[in-house]
């Protein structure tokens, strides 16, 4: 049981009770005894309350201002001030320093203008701590100082008729109320005003109907508004301007398709029509033109090519509208197929791609598939109907040819469009499909049926053998050898006369050789071989025989022997008159009947027309050594070089013998050096001791003589061959002569005076 008194701060709501205590022990002080005894007991009730707290906000522009109450009590310090944009959570303190005890207000200008704000207070005593219980929530929400911006793209120009759409970005710090488009034709007093609608964001877009997009124009702006501040996108003394063009507009063509002959009714929807109007499709005027309404066209296709084209309308003769590519021309069906073919592995064959009943093509697009283990695509080439025409070929991806043809001018008909080329890589057996997955002929206005083709890699042989020389059975390089029959193919010899033809399919062909190089080893000599058989001194047979006739007239004559020396001279080139060849073979060729497996040992004979004495050599076997024994000892020959005195015409001559010395001298084939400075030579004239041979020379190369002598019948004694006159240059008074080669029999000479002033 206690009395007292009780006294409570008015300021901070604390009490404290004095009590006077009898009859009574304290527990834990035995000391204490019944009695009086003041102050020896105090205890505190902390009445403080939110009754006491009060706080209350108003708006401000750009701010909120904040005023509170608060009882004063001893230990109260200052104030804490906390702000949400919640009213239950999500406060934080707001002020960075203690608000003095003496401060009952604050101004809040870190806010967004029309954003609401929640703010209660806490109260703080000297030992730091706060009240544990905050003040009342109270809102402000500071003025909306900021408007609404809008974004917008001004139209400048439409079609008379057709309806527009006007569409803006519209954004605020807090809201938007809304968004107004303000139109009116040109000249008229007054606006319409029409509430743009909210899409999606920030977008507002409105409509003005076709009827209102008449010529001269439409003047328009835009306004909007947050609630508080309104703005605008031009004014009303000051619009923007849309001018209405006074032109037809085709909005729709239907049928959108029709025959290239023509005579297709189509309707033509769109706006500002007027009566006497006129339709052009593709150049092309339309007939049975009806101007319905303002809205509708009725008209007929004209003829035309296949091609989408563009739709004109024109009123009036002057103001013009299109539609692009609105109307497609088709032809009558066209057919594009590729053949069936059969081709030899490791051949190069071509494919063509026929089209038939094409109706003015222009352009093609097209790609074909193929199996790329068969066939490896090489080239493409224009066909019979696209001759001329532009081709892009594009093979980078195997398996697949991207074709694309196009011209200037169209082409109808039937034919081969283009022309594939490919490597025939697959093993004999199989076979490759050629398919057409997409065609494209004039954009698709050309509709047309496709047919794959098929390649099949036949099984296949080979037919080989050799060339050798008739003399030597030296072997023959760069023979070509040509096989003829259901294909023609080829091969030429190795460097050791062999050769194969591979891929050769099943069937019958005639096999032909030729050659017509390395015809070395034709000399004056075997001129003499030709003068002794007409003679008939000796008698020539086979193959020496055959290189005899070298003008092919069935007989061996002393014209024979002309062209001969004219060829060692190096007057003539080859092939002789009337030989048409330079090599000929035994067998001239060989007929291979119904081939059905491996062939070889189809074995020529070489031999090189001129040539009677067999001293080819092949040059591309890299020697220029005769294969064969020379005809006579060389050593055993002298030959000479003698000058004589100048004659009073200012020339000089110089003359050539020889000495046997025991041996027959048939021929001589000799090449003479010389000054092309100091004289220019006649042409030489046999002497005494060659009456009756046969010779030709040749001064056409400057500071070379050739000379190329034969007979029937040998020098066997020393004898003047023949000589040689040079007309002196200027002043010159000597000609230096050298001889650089000289043969005998086809011999080269050992014993030569070689250099000689005469």
């Amino acid at each position: 049981t206690w009395v007292g008194s009780f006294k409570v701060n008015p300021i901070t709501g604390d009490g404290y009770q004095y009590i006077r205590v009898a009859g009574a022990r304290a527990v834990n002080d035995p000391w204490l005894v019944t009695g009086v005894d003041s102050a020896r007991f105090r205890f505190e009730i902390i009445t403080s309350g939110t009754e006491s707290m009060n706080l209350m906000a108003g708006d401000g522009e750009g701010k909120v201002i904040l005023t509170w109450t608060q009882n004063d009590f001893e230990l109260l310090t200052g104030y804490n001030l906390y702000r949400s944009t919640k009213a239950t959570e999500g406060f934080t303190r707001i002020n960075s320093t203690l608000i003095a005890k003496q401060t009952t207000g604050y101004m809040d200008t870190s806010v967004n203008p029309g954003l609401t704000y929640y703010y209660k207070f806490t109260v703080v005593k000297s030992d730091g701590t706060e009240s544990a219980s905050f003040s009342n929530v109270a809102s402000g929400t500071a003025k909306d100082t900021i408007p609404p911006v809008i974004t917008h793209t001004p139209l400048t120009s439409s079609a008379a008729g057709l309806a527009v759409s006007l569409t803006s970005q519209v954004t605020d710090n807090v809201g938007v109320q809304e968004v107004v488009l303000h139109f009116k034709a040109v000249g008229a007093a007054t606006y319409t005003s029409r509430t743009m609608a909210r899409t999606t964001g920030d977008t507002y877009t409105a409509t003005i109907e076709g009827s209102a997009m008449t010529s001269p124009g439409v003047d328009y702006y835009l306004t909007a508004t947050d609630g508080i501040s309104p703005v605008y996108f031009g004014r009303p003394e000051t619009p923007y301007q849309i001018r209405v063009l006074d032109t037809p507009v085709i909005t729709g063509v239907s049928p959108v398709s029709g025959g290239a002959s023509g005579g297709t009714p189509v309707t033509l929807a769109g706006a500002n029509f007027k009566t006497g109007a006129s339709v052009v499709f593709g150049g092309a005027l339309a007939s049975n033109v009806v101007v319905v309404s303002a809205n509708q066209i009725t008209c007929t296709t004209p003829t035309h090519f296949p091609v989408a084209v563009d739709v004109v309308v024109t009123n009036s003769g002057v103001a013009t509208g299109s539609l692009l590519r609105a109307y497609t021309f088709t032809s009558d069906q066209a057919s594009l197929s590729f053949p069936v073919l059969s081709a030899g592995q490791n051949t190069v064959v071509q494919i063509p791609l026929s089209a038939a009943t094409l109706q003015g093509l222009l352009s093609a697009d097209l790609t074909v598939t193929y199996n790329a283990t068969v066939l490896r695509v090489r080239t493409a080439t224009t066909g019979s109907l696209t001759s001329g025409w532009s081709l892009s070929l594009n093979t980078a991806t195997a398996g697949q040819v991207h074709l694309v043809l196009a011209n200037a001018s169209s082409v109808t008909g039937s034919g081969t469009l283009a022309v594939l080329e490919f490597d025939v890589i697959g093993a004999p057996g199989t076979s490759s499909t050629l398919a057409l997955p997409t065609v494209k002929l004039n954009d698709g206005a050309i509709l047309q049926t496709t047919a794959s083709g098929t390649l099949n890699v036949q099984v296949v042989y080979s037919v080989s053998g050799s060339a050798t020389h008739w003399k030597s059975w030296a072997a023959i390089p760069a023979v070509q050898l040509q096989l003829t029959g259901d294909r023609a193919l080829g091969a030429p010899t190795s460097a050791s006369g062999a050769y194969t033809v591979a891929s050769v399919p099943a069937g019958s062909y005639v096999l032909r050789p030729s050659k017509s190089d390395s015809a070395n080893g034709i000399t004056a000599y075997d001129a003499s071989l030709v003068l002794q058989h007409v003679a008939g001194l000796i008698t020539l047979t086979g193959y020496p025989a055959m290189a005899a006739d070298v003008d092919k007239s069935g007989a061996i004559t002393p014209l024979d022997a002309a062209y001969i020396l004219q060829q060692a001279a190096g007057l003539i080139t080859l092939p002789f008159q009337g030989a048409g060849v330079v090599w000929e073979f035994s067998p001239a060729s060989r007929t291979l009947t119904s081939i059905s497996a491996n062939l070889s040992g189809q074995d020529f004979t070489g031999v090189l027309l001129g040539d009677v004495s067999g001293n080819w050599v092949s040059t591309e076997a890299g020697s220029a050594v005769p294969t064969v024994a020379p005809v006579v000892a060389a050593t055993a020959i002298d030959l000479r070089l003698a000058e004589s005195s100048p004659a009073p015409d200012h020339t000089l001559m110089a003359n050539v013998a020889i000495a046997p010395k025991g041996q027959d001298v048939y021929s001589l084939d000799a090449v003479l050096a010389y000054d092309a400075t100091k004289g220019t030579p006649r042409a030489p004239v046999l002497g005494s001791g060659a009456s009756g041979w046969f010779a030709s020379s040749n001064t056409s190369t400057p500071g070379e003589l050739r000379v190329s002598m034969a007979s029937a019948a040998p020098i066997k004694t020393d004898a003047a061959l023949f000589g040689v006159t040079f007309d002196t240059i200027g002043t010159a008074d000597a000609v230096s002569l050298t001889v650089k080669s000289a043969s005998i029999n086809e011999s080269l000479l050992a014993n030569v005076q070689y250099a000689l002033q005469v």
